[in-house]
């Protein structure tokens, strides 16, 4: 895909989704939409409009067209990252629950309610077969990850716990969540419908699928919105050093782990630009932010909440310029010199609308407030009202020339 294409098409993907996740906190900070009416939302998400979508993403995949080296690569990169950041978490605080839960965190993308539509905008033209890699791929955490993080943090609530619970018991409750867990569930009724109707959806289906597939998109993005409610105002409160830690490993090493795999492991062949192109996906895969029932696992175990809850916000907004620059060296690498030279002026140009907004938005508060006339604030305004100017002129030089 050229860097033209990318600018058209993922500029609208992030701003659409951001907006409806604004749209889902908005309505959640004010009251508008209470908890219990969540809890629905939230249960219509889990348990009909994704399981629709997997069924039908399962029940056409053609398996010839599946890379499973790349599969092979990006299972190591999650179980690698899974590994250090529970061994380190042991190593450093001695706590298994906490351990599994921050390994959980560092490995659980929001594959289908972010991760879907950037790669719809991305490869939908271009790459069409990178979208069912998507559906692919979470079960590596569901299935295998994610259990073995539950597993640490019931040996921690059996330590913590004066009544100590059986391990057999213990280990069969994870078994039987895994088991019944919809994504894993649809998955396996999806592929077993692959090879029932041969890689169709019946008609009868198809109709009632489509419809609760394209609502999940939506629903899913308003609902992140407002699982972040109550989890921004702890970020004030609470030293930003293991959330920032948490988030640099998903956001960070996840993508270039994956990154190298892919193309330690050749995922094309003597095909080169194959394995570029599973090497840019790879990256741009693990900027996606982490999910948000990483939260819900750790209010269920009642472990580190405080952290989790900021480690979210930030993760999920901080995956936006990750993901737009991942997305943008993917079309690098294809383009000529002349079109290299478009894409950094264009790039710079709407950098400098950004950072003009960000400027006046800021100076609008500290104006507003009065806070421009105190100290360290009359430095901040100045350093602010200096970067403002900056970014107009620029903007205002490359519209001209």
């Amino acid at each position: 895909m050229s860097s033209y294409a990318v600018f058209d098409n993922l500029y609208p993907a992030i701003i659409q989704c951001f907006a409806i996740i604004f749209a889902g906190y908005l309505f959640g900070r004010v009251g508008i939409i209470t908890t219990s009416a969540a809890k629905g939302l939230e249960k219509y998400i889990s348990y009909l409009a994704l399981p629709a979508l997997l069924f039908q993403a399962m029940c056409t995949l053609k398996f010839e067209a599946v890379n499973w080296w790349f599969l092979l690569a990006m299972a190591i990169a999650k179980s690698s990252v899974f590994l250090l950041v529970a061994v380190f978490t042991l190593v450093l605080g001695r706590n298994f629950g906490k351990a599994g839960l921050f390994a959980i965190f560092a490995t659980q993308s929001n594959d289908f309610a972010l991760g879907y539509p950037i790669v719809k905008a991305i490869y939908s033209s271009s790459r069409p077969e990178f979208l069912i890699y998507i559906y692919l791929l979470a079960p590596i955490s569901v299935a295998i990850l994610n259990p073995l993080g539950f597993i640490l943090m019931e040996v921690q609530r059996n330590i913590d716990s004066r009544e100590a619970k059986s391990r057999c018991r213990s280990v069969l409750q994870v078994i039987k969540g895994v088991i019944l867990n919809p994504i894993i569930f649809m998955v396996i009724i999806g592929i077993a419908g692959n090879f029932a109707f041969h890689e169709t959806v019946p008609p009868v289906l198809s109709g009632i699928l489509d419809v609760l597939g394209e609502s999940f998109s939506a629903t899913a993005l308003f609902y992140l919105g407002l699982s972040m409610v109550g989890k921004i105002s702890q970020q004030a409160r609470f030293a930003f050093i293991v959330p920032a830690i948490l988030v640099a490993v998903k956001t960070l090493l996840l993508p270039f782990v994956a990154r190298e795999l892919v193309v330690g492991l050749q995922i094309g062949g003597n095909d080169t630009n194959m394995t570029e192109e599973f090497r840019n996906y790879g990256f741009l895969y693990g900027t996606f932010p982490v999910a948000p029932s990483v939260f819900i696992f750790a209010s269920n175990y009642g472990l580190a909440t405080e952290v989790i809850g900021p480690g979210l916000v930030v993760c999920t907004f901080l995956s936006a310029p990750l993901m737009f620059m991942s997305a943008q060296m993917s079309s690098l690498s294809m383009d000529t010199q002349t079109n290299l030279m478009a894409v950094v002026i264009k790039t710079a140009f709407d950098v400098s609308i950004i950072g003009l907004i960000f400027c006046v938005w800021v100076l609008a508060v500290f104006f507003l407030s009065g806070k421009f006339k105190q100290l360290p604030h009359k430095l901040t305004t100045c350093l602010v009202s200096s970067q403002a100017s900056i970014c107009g002129l620029r903007h205002l030089s490359l519209r001209i020339f």
